[in-house]
């Protein structure tokens, strides 16, 4: 019961830390400073996607497989650490273009997210859950400290990153200057890719918000998007749990893995109702106590219902995106998210050039939600095909 508790906790304090960096945030920024850093965030960890989420996904199907995980995980550092490299000049042109405020602060998240990333997902294949807790409540106590030193948050967001790499990454001792298989690469680019354009949607939100509506609007969306994601915490927990032993028996006891499968299923049905009707209870009650002074503007409650909506969609796919990924399947995760994708950029569209009220950005939510059942179904059917027939099509 400990255990299980500890993977609950450990997987949920990113979330629960977004959130609190949010309310810090804003006891020292006006409105308009505050709807930058919203923006300036989703906009980094979009890009994100394919410097750090790709490589962290890398860790949890090739470390866990290797008879050298140390040195595996290094040679996953490696390569994260080129395509860093490969991708750093876009949060530049993002500035230079004024689309982002703060271009040092966009750079250095970007490369302390990566090593964060591909760290904490090292000590989750360990099963040191406890040791996550400790580090990452660390993360919260060094970010307020440097915050106030008078940098900018995505500053201190990145020295509270490195906090936690710096006394969780193995012994140099093992460290190699190879890369991962050009296959592995590609795996990680496709994963890296999927989950882009699942999150295009979501984070993009604050920027387009900001963008048509007002800072207001995107201050709403980053701190919805903040508190919201927190339905997730324990799906992403019960996926840390099963995944690894899913990815470990697949291909030699297909049966057991059909067991545990259905197992986190299960799990992941029950703790997305519970904690989708928490946040209905939870969001209601901040509103009528006003806590947030954005929650009180015109359409608020309606947008972030939607939002949720999209994002409970999007969890109840977790345990057959998780399967297709333990298998080595990511060109199924990524059609799937091509196709969410696709509908989402052609809504978003459509509200750049029409949209300039709240109904308008309620129908995009619409759209969002729409597209996330046609992601949903292509994922489950493929997954369900492996499970059962052993092949899958494309």
């Amino acid at each position: 019961m400990f255990k299980r508790l500890t993977v609950l906790i450990s997987t949920g304090l990113p979330g629960l830390i977004r959130l609190l960096v949010f309310l810090v945030v804003e006891t020292k920024y006006n409105l308009v400073d505050f709807g930058h850093f919203a923006s300036d965030l989703s906009l980094v960890q979009l890009i994100s996607f394919f410097t750090a989420i790709s490589w962290a996904a890398l860790v949890m199907t090739t470390v866990t497989q290797s008879e050298q995980p140390e040195r595996a995980l290094f040679k996953v550092i490696n390569t994260g650490v080129v395509y860093l490299l490969l991708f750093s000049l876009i949060p530049y042109v993002l500035y230079k273009l004024d689309i982002t405020k703060d271009s040092l602060g966009t750079i250095c998240f970007i490369a302390g997210w990566m090593f964060y990333q591909i760290s904490r997902h090292y000590i989750i294949t360990k099963k040191e859950f406890t040791r996550i807790i400790i580090f990452d409540s660390l993360n919260l106590l060094v970010f307020i400290v440097v915050l106030f030193l008078g940098v900018t948050p995505l500053i201190a967001l990145t020295f509270s990153h490195l906090a936690f790499v710096i006394f969780n990454l193995p012994k140099l001792e093992h460290y190699s200057f190879s890369l991962v298989t050009i296959e592995q690469q590609l795996n990680g680019l496709k994963n890296g890719l999927s989950t882009f354009l699942l999150g295009l949607g979501v984070y993009s939100l604050p920027v387009i918000f900001g963008l048509i509506l007002g800072a207001e609007y995107s201050v709403l969306m980053g701190l919805s998007t903040s508190l919201l994601i927190m339905i997730q915490l324990v799906p992403r927990s019960i996926s840390a749990y099963f995944l690894p032993t899913i990815s470990k028996t697949l291909l030699s006891d297909k049966t057991f893995a059909l067991k545990m499968h259905q197992q986190q299923v299960f799990y992941t049905i029950i703790s997305t109702a519970l904690l989708s009707a928490l946040g209905v209870i939870f969001v209601y009650f901040v509103h009528k106590l006003a806590v947030f002074e954005v929650l009180l503007i015109d359409g608020a409650l309606s947008l972030i219902f939607l939002l949720l909506f999209n994002i409970i969609i999007t969890v109840l796919a977790f345990p057959f995106s998780d399967l297709l990924m333990s298998h080595g399947n990511f060109k199924v995760n990524l059609i799937g998210s091509f196709i969410y994708s696709l509908a989402v950029t052609a809504a978003l569209i459509l509200f750049l050039i029409y949209g300039n009220n709240t109904l308008h950005a309620a129908l995009l939510m619409v759209a969002y939600s729409f597209s996330g059942c046609m992601r949903f179904y292509y994922v489950f059917y493929n997954a369900r095909k492996l499970l059962f027939i052993g092949k899958v099509s494309y």
